[in-house]
């Protein structure tokens, strides 16, 4: 049996396997013993101690708090390793991600919301991003890990180069082919990416500099595929296509702002 949720930081967790039709009472000053209270409705408990701080460094940045991974990942197709070194906020509140240098490596940087806000709007501002090396990509998208057969719900808003097609930015819904894909060229400028998420729809929106009803750069509007709320998270993520890159210097994001309207 296999089974996924989420919860609040604690001190010490608790499951318990019980009969259909058992309802726990809003608050409980010690677990049931299983078998011998409610009825025998109680079939198994299992418990733990909570860690005494959070598995992975936690960051606040524009009214939120972020998870900073520190896992591999196989993201775009290469091997690549994180750390939470590469991610900061300066003194204006601006979040700064990174390529960083690890011995012979260089290793991403990715920042998850720690809340799962589901429907509404969802905007970020980031600085000229346009420029990446081709091998370098920025993604800002949703992902809910309890939904790997139906795409991890995610949807994205990406620099990327696709030097075939002269294009470095594109919106998308996993997966990823034919209508699920719209791509663009954006301008070496800070831009504002919006993403309107709501039953049946999913639309994107790219407008210059910090007034969010200017002229649109770019937009498209998907009505198929759309994930549906559930235990996703927004996160952003600056990765390889290659591992073995000669930079001098690490590329760098800046994240002006991220705001999230109801």
């Amino acid at each position: 049996m296999k089974w996924t949720n989420a919860t609040h930081l604690g001190t010490d967790y608790a499951a318990l396997l019980v009969e259909p039709g058992y309802r726990p009472p809003a608050v409980m000053e010690n677990l049931p013993k299983s078998g011998g209270q409610a009825g025998g409705a109680v079939i198994a408990i299992a418990s733990t101690k909570g860690a005494a701080s959070p598995p992975s460094k936690i960051i606040a940045f524009s009214g939120y708090q972020w998870r900073l991974r520190d896992a591999p990942s196989s993201r775009g197709g290469a091997n690549n390793k994180y750390s939470p070194d590469n991610i900061w906020v300066d003194s204006a509140g601006a979040m700064h991600m990174k390529i960083g240098r690890e011995g012979d490596h260089w290793t991403c940087a990715e920042a998850a919301m720690t809340t799962s806000l589901g429907y509404g709007t969802y905007r970020v501002t980031v600085g000229n991003a346009s420029r990446l090396h081709g091998n370098v990509v920025f993604s800002m998208f949703t992902w809910d890990y309890a939904r790997p057969d139906q795409s991890n719900g995610e949807m994205d808003m990406e620099y990327n180069y696709w030097q075939e097609e002269k294009e470095n930015f594109q919106y998308g819904l996993s997966p990823f082919y034919g209508q699920n894909i719209m791509r663009v060229m954006v301008p070496p400028a800070t831009l504002i990416h919006s993403l309107w998420w709501e039953p049946g729809r999913a639309f994107f929106r790219t407008v210059r500099g910090s007034v969010s009803s200017a002229n649109p750069v770019a937009e498209h509007t998907f009505t198929s595929n759309v994930p549906t709320p559930g235990m996703e998270s927004f996160r952003m993520c600056l990765y390889l296509r290659r591992n073995h890159l000669n930079f001098k210097e690490g590329p760098e994001v800046v994240i002006e702002k991220f705001e999230y309207l109801p």
